[in-house]
């Protein structure tokens, strides 16, 4: 489990202050939280990868859609989730023959493209800012 702030700071050990020796203790912190998130990442990718690689076995063994024991836990194996093929209903049934199967959308593209950026401002809407450690 990666340290609080305030456990990192104190691990470190030294003045908070820079000094001509070095990075300061800021700096080494955001050094120390940068490379955890890189090795938590890894760990998730390596965990992420290793599940799948067990499930498509369980799918080898129990290929038939059902629930099945396995100790204190239960595995269930569903059929996969089913799709319209959009593309292909397009080609079937095109807008111009059956214009009731379709609806008008606004063409966001369109828009940015006809309005200065500070008129679509008013518009606009932001997620929450994010870190990426790479």
């Amino acid at each position: 489990m990666m340290q609080s702030t305030t456990q990192a700071l104190d691990a470190l050990n030294t003045p908070p202050a820079a000094t001509n020796d070095g990075p300061s203790l800021e700096h080494r912190l955001f050094l120390q939280q940068a490379q955890r998130i890189a090795i938590i990442d890894n760990q998730i990718k390596e965990l992420q990868e290793e599940r799948e690689s067990i499930k498509q076995q369980i799918l080898v063994s129990h290929p038939t859609p059902g629930t099945y024991e396995a100790g204190a836990l239960t595995v269930t194996v569903k059929n996969g989730a089913r799709r319209l093929d959009a593309r292909k209903l397009e080609k079937a049934y095109p807008a111009d023959k059956y214009p009731q199967l379709y609806k008008n959308a606004l063409d966001t593209k369109m828009v940015r493209q006809q309005f200065a950026p500070a008129a679509l401002e008013a518009y606009q809407t932001a997620s929450s800012p994010t870190v990426v450690v790479a």
